[in-house]
């Protein structure tokens, strides 16, 4: 059986095995990649397989972890572009509502940050 997987992906032919659980499908093609010196990626599939489980899928994305990721590059942008003194009330309030997880308040202060910048670029 092995000689025949093997000349089938010598020919660059895809190849399913199937079979109950324990009978030596993932020994039988790692140890053809062994031989061969090929990479490979194990993969173990069920009935409950979908086609996200090998393309990805979407998942939700709380505020979370999209607001706090920006909130470093912000506040480096930001302190760049206007002076530390003059702003240090507004970037603690930006900062403050990072820790407190006021999301909404943290995306309406990043904006009216960004919007002074565009004011001053124009």
């Amino acid at each position: 059986f092995l000689e025949r997987v093997a000349a089938a992906v010598q020919m660059t032919e895809p190849v399913l095995l199937v079979g109950e659980t324990g009978t030596g499908k993932t020994a039988l093609v790692q140890q053809l990649a062994r031989v061969t010196g090929a990479p490979l990626t194990v993969v173990n599939l069920s009935n409950q397989s979908e086609s996200a489980d090998f393309l990805g899928g979407f998942r939700p994305a709380g505020a979370r972890h999209l607001c706090l990721p920006l909130l470093p590059k912000f506040k480096s942008v930001f302190e760049k572009t206007f002076p530390s003194a003059a702003n240090a009330e507004f970037m603690n309030r930006v900062v403050r509502y990072g820790e407190k997880r006021k999301w909404t308040h943290l995306l309406h202060a990043m904006r009216a940050g960004v919007e002074r910048v565009a004011k001053l670029a124009a």
